[in-house]
């Protein structure tokens, strides 16, 4: 129950604190606030909302995932040339933020799958 509330709440709260951190503090343009906020907001809530699934110790995918988007926003935004500092950090948050967004509608997407027994066997056919 309670994390039914809290879930939209976090994902809500974190949309609008990134989006205006990002507007007030790196990057003012609106679409980009907007745009991030809405992604962060979604990661927020997916997040919370499958947080058993993100806890488990001794996962490395949960690692690598990490990793994964790290790397990426570091190594692969930062040197895009013709980016000011404020709009390099701004897209890389903006790829750490859809990369977790993405993970998290693939954990819903597995899940939902699970529940409704439609999981392909080690040999690819599909089990009911």
């Amino acid at each position: 129950m309670i994390r039914d509330v809290i879930a939209p709440l976090g994902g809500l709260v974190a949309g609008v604190v990134s989006a205006m951190a990002v507007y007030g503090l790196v990057y003012s343009n609106l679409g980009m606030a907007v745009l991030l906020g809405s992604v962060y907001a979604l990661a927020v809530w997916l997040l919370c909302r499958r947080w058993s699934v993100w806890t488990t110790s001794g996962s490395l995918w949960g690692g690598a995932i990490g990793g994964v988007l790290t790397g990426a926003s570091l190594f692969g935004v930062q040197f895009v040339p013709g980016l000011s500092d404020g709009a390099g950090l701004a897209v890389g948050l903006l790829v750490i933020g859809t990369g977790a967004a993405m993970a998290g509608l693939g954990v819903e997407l597995a899940l939902e799958a699970t529940d409704r027994g439609r999981v392909a066997s080690v040999s690819g056919s599909v089990e009911n």
